[in-house]
């Protein structure tokens, strides 16, 4: 099954940035993620969503880039 997952940043202030993640067919979900630490927290899970699945693709595609010293304000996750 291929997964295309769109990643947008939403939101964003001195400590957090908030990103949405959508697929294909329009599920949403929201993820943040701390600037200093790279710790990610699921604010909500896209309709549908079976155990975190696509938050955890998204939240590591952007853990990825924070740890290459960026927080794209947009990028996506295809496999």
């Amino acid at each position: 099954m291929a997964i295309y997952l769109d990643i947008k940043k939403s939101a964003e202030t001195d400590g957090t940035v908030e990103y949405s993640y959508s697929t294909t067919d329009q599920r949403t979900g929201r993820f943040i993620i701390d600037r200093k630490s790279g710790e990610t927290i699921l604010v909500q899970c896209a309709a549908g969503e079976l155990n975190e699945s696509l938050y955890q693709r998204a939240a590591f595609k952007i853990k990825s880039a924070w740890k290459a010293g960026d927080l794209p304000d947009s990028t996506c996750w295809a496999s």
